[in-house]
């Protein structure tokens, strides 16, 4: 068990809740009993051991970033899947280790909320949080009071799966996203489309290629594949650390170039399914798939908080409110994303912090990815810690004042 810095927090100071019990949450969890605050409640919808996607709808055989990134650990090394993985499984088996199994790192995180050993309600949907002086999070189990809330709710959290408009017409039991359960069983045979070339979708194919799927066609809007990932150039300590002090225009340019380029499979992800004859990309191809048994939508998440129920009580402040009708023409995928302060933290309630995908443009890609989640992590829990001193310095300024404990007796001095 890791030695954590005592808790310092008054005894009357309510919980924080994080609602997410995953990679997110979890590491959160992780940088506020760091820094001294052990009063923490996470709240999730799911089972335990089902609250990320690794065992269920990530569908990749082994995660995309390399087995040797700290992620949550950010801080505490001992802490890191590798001493986790080593410990397990041996040396060896460690040096032999190509990239971490989703399984493997599922497990990893369940290990890690057991040495945090927080409180984890599971099962618990939240639908409704309600703000005045204090804060209240009305859940299928009850209501928690609480000053501080957190939405560490993935890449899905401010607005939901991105849906093509022909869905609305399309019957229901025909297609299904790559983010939600998919009987690939039943597609034993069948025809089958996947709507989009971005990793999920390389991901849905492979597993229905590999189960037996009569065939399977990508469907690409595009003339080419793009293989080129942006991305990953801006995965290092310098972008993770000073990105949400750039001004809102060169956040503007850089969100447009890293995030807004086409879908990029990992070649691990192209390479499953190559040697499949049964296997077609067609190119060019904007069409309503209506010929195929079933459908999988490989189309992503919105960014939208209207479409998330328990935060319509709220005033939130986004990005369009920022942008000039210029900017909103050129950057036209800013403007419903949150318009987030230094710590992650809503406006203009700042006491509700926003720890998901959504996050990106204002403070880069550490709030949903394995190589800066800590970095996040951390950021968030010191705007959490500098709140709770700043509302109680009085007290902490009397018990400075009142703080007598001798380091030695004066009488060893006397001969």
């Amino acid at each position: 068990m890791i030695e954590f810095q005592k808790d310092w927090v008054p005894e009357n100071y309510p919980p924080i809740i994080i609602i997410g019990a995953g990679m997110a949450g979890i590491s959160v969890a992780l940088e506020l009993k760091r820094l001294g605050v052990s009063k923490i409640i996470l709240l999730d919808e799911n089972e335990k051991g089902h609250e990320g996607p690794w065992i269920t709808t990530a569908r990749m055989r082994h995660l995309r970033s390399g087995k040797n990134l700290l992620g949550p650990a950010t801080n505490y090394p001992e802490l890191s899947f590798s001493n986790y993985y080593q410990r397990k499984y041996g040396n060896q088996s460690w040096e032999t280790l190509y990239k971490i199994p989703n399984e493997i790192w599922n497990d990893y995180l369940l290990w890690l909320r057991e040495e945090l050993d927080i409180t984890v309600e599971n099962k618990t949907r939240v639908l409704r949080i309600d703000s005045q002086e204090q804060l209240w999070v009305h859940t299928n189990h009850g209501t928690f009071e609480t000053e501080k809330v957190v939405l560490a709710t993935g890449r899905h959290g401010f607005g939901g799966l991105k849906l093509p408009d022909w869905t609305k017409s399309f019957p229901r039991e025909k297609y299904a996203h790559t983010s939600e359960p998919i009987d690939f069983e039943k597609l034993k045979g069948k025809k089958i489309a996947i709507v989009g070339t971005g990793a999920s979708g390389w991901d849905a194919a492979g597993v229905a290629l590999e189960i037996g799927a009569g065939s399977v066609d990508m469907l690409c809007r595009h003339e080419r594949l793009h293989n080129v990932n942006k991305a990953i150039n801006i995965t290092f300590s310098g972008y993770e650390i000073g990105y949400y002090f750039l001004s809102d225009e060169e956040k503007l340019e850089f969100a447009n170039i890293a995030y807004q380029n086409k879908a990029v499979p990992p070649f691990e992800s192209v390479l499953r399914v190559k040697g499949f004859s049964n296997f077609h990309i067609l190119y060019n191809c904007d069409l309503i798939p209506s010929e195929y048994d079933f459908v999988i939508l490989a189309t992503g998440f919105e960014v939208n908080v209207e479409q998330v129920p328990y935060l319509q009580n709220l005033k939130i402040d986004l990005w369009k409110n920022h942008l000039s009708e210029l900017q909103k023409d050129n950057y036209s995928f800013a403007s419903r994303y949150p318009y987030l302060g230094e710590n992650f933290e809503l406006l203009p309630n700042k006491n509700i912090y926003c720890f998901n995908y959504a996050a990106t443009l204002s403070h880069g890609l550490i709030s949903s990815d394995i190589p800066g989640i800590g970095v996040g992590a951390e950021r968030l829990a010191k705007g959490i810690v500098k709140d709770i001193f700043l509302k109680y310095k009085s007290l902490f300024y009397q018990r400075l004042k009142d703080f007598d404990a001798a380091e030695f007796d004066l009488k060893l001095l006397k001969d």
